[in-house]
């Protein structure tokens, strides 16, 4: 498969991904308590594990509040639920995970929204994005969903701040009901190595998936240039859809090949370069009966992904939710969101 024909791939699986999944109802949860030796002052140094863990809990359906969604002039369909994104199909999308950097914030107004610090694009970039940080380097982010509609941040900002207003008040409300599919794709491929090889990071990024928890690659260490490398050695990407034999026919994937890998049907999809995809069902989603979360790995080739999909497998088989300690997420008003900053 050429890298144009795997492009269209990857744009066909994430949109039948992100069609008719609903949102699932949030975990109410115990306060955390100002006592607690589990609870962590706001303002902080958070801990990036710490950071990651509490964001793979959230369930990003229930950051978008039904109160605000029911004032929301739009089509009635319900909310389409990725694994660590929610989407209202022209109004709304909204990122557990994603990187903010001090180059971010020095683009982007910075304002309060919801009692909690957030970052807002201006007009010059056409869509209106509320991001509210989560530690130095992510936020979570609501993005304008509205494609050709003129920059306009009414729906956007308030999904923000009832989503902040709530994540300041207690954010163990808005977690998935007993952790759900908030499986971190890191946590399950850095399992099949003590460390990186010599030359190579683990980064939470493949080609096909992008940046998120959801994905993770083993990618070469910048050359002394400064180059990075656009794709990585090998990588897994981890996806809510129909179940492989349904998603292979609405996908149109037929005439690839299926094969049994440690007791696991397999769909192969090899392309021009050598890489190969794999595509296979990791387990049944907790939270929707009728889908599976589904892993895609990618490897130097065909021979080289097939291995990687044996030894994923049984890690596969055991990954569990990322434990959600109880971290303050946001910054609230007055505190200091960056490494290099006053509040």
């Amino acid at each position: 498969m050429s890298r144009m024909l795997r492009a269209g791939a990857v744009a066909a699986l994430g949109a039948l991904i992100l069609s008719g999944c609903a949102p699932t109802e949030p975990s109410a949860g115990p306060s955390p308590s100002a006592s607690s030796p589990s609870a962590s002052p706001r303002g902080a140094d958070r801990s990036a594990d710490e950071v990651r863990a509490a964001s793979a809990a959230i369930d990003p359906c229930a950051l978008l509040d039904g109160d605000v969604a029911s004032q929301v002039d739009r089509p009635s369909a319900p909310p389409a639920a990725g694994l660590f994104t929610c989407t209202i199909e022209n109004s709304v999308l909204v990122s557990v995970f994603v990187p903010f950097t001090e180059d971010d914030r020095a683009e982007q107004e910075k304002t309060v929204i919801g009692g909690a610090v957030a970052y807002r694009t201006d007009a010059a970039r056409q869509s209106c994005d509320i991001a509210l940080p989560t530690s130095p380097d992510t936020a979570i982010v609501f993005d304008q969903h509205e494609y050709g509609a003129p920059y306009d941040c009414t729906e956007t900002e308030a999904f923000a701040a009832a989503a902040a207003e709530r994540l300041l008040d207690d954010p163990s409300a808005l977690r998935r009901p007993d952790g759900g599919d908030g499986v971190i794709a890191c946590e399950v491929f850095e399992a099949l190595y003590d460390t990186a090889p010599s030359g190579t990071q683990f980064a939470p990024k493949t080609l096909a998936g992008g940046w998120g928890l959801d994905s993770c690659g083993l990618w070469k260490e910048p050359d002394p240039a400064g180059f990075q490398a656009v794709e990585p050695e090998s990588s897994l990407w981890l996806v809510r859809r129909a179940p492989l034999s349904a998603w292979s026919a609405q996908g149109g994937w037929e005439k690839y090949d299926k094969r049994q890998i440690a007791g696991r049907e397999v769909l192969v999809m090899p392309h021009d370069d050598d890489q190969c995809d794999l595509f296979l069902d990791a387990w049944p989603s907790r939270e929707n009966d009728a889908e599976v979360i589904g892993a895609v790995v990618t490897a130097a080739d065909c021979a080289a992904s097939e291995a990687l999909v044996a030894e994923l497998v049984p890690l596969l088989d055991d990954a569990r939710p990322a434990f959600a300690p109880n971290t303050p997420l946001l910054y609230a008003e007055g505190e200091s969101d960056s490494a290099g900053s006053a509040g």
